[in-house]
């Protein structure tokens, strides 16, 4: 039974099939004892997860989107400024 549950994971995940085959000492693992395939599997996902969290934030997007919004917010500042000193001058007079 836990062999079958071992081909159908593999079959299914052929993604963590390869990543076994780099790693020789896991593959040994889950030949001499076919039930550590799931142990392997969850620290399988658990690396995939943080890949895919690291790679998918474009650090150099995000400062280019920071920038941008800082630029707004400067000129924002410097309208806002005018406006106060116009209405500043409109009051005096």
């Amino acid at each position: 039974m836990v062999k079958r549950e071992t081909k159908k994971l593999l079959r299914d995940h052929p993604e963590f099939s390869a990543w076994l085959k780099q790693h020789p000492d896991k593959r040994e693992t889950v030949r001499k004892n076919p039930a550590s395939i799931r142990q392997l599997f969850s620290e399988w996902q658990m690396a995939n997860r943080r890949r895919r969290l690291f790679t998918s934030l474009d650090f150099s997007q995000w400062a280019s989107k920071a920038r941008r919004i800082s630029e707004v917010l400067e000129n924002m500042n410097a309208v806002m400024g005018m406006m106060a000193e116009d209405s500043n001058k409109k009051q005096g007079d």
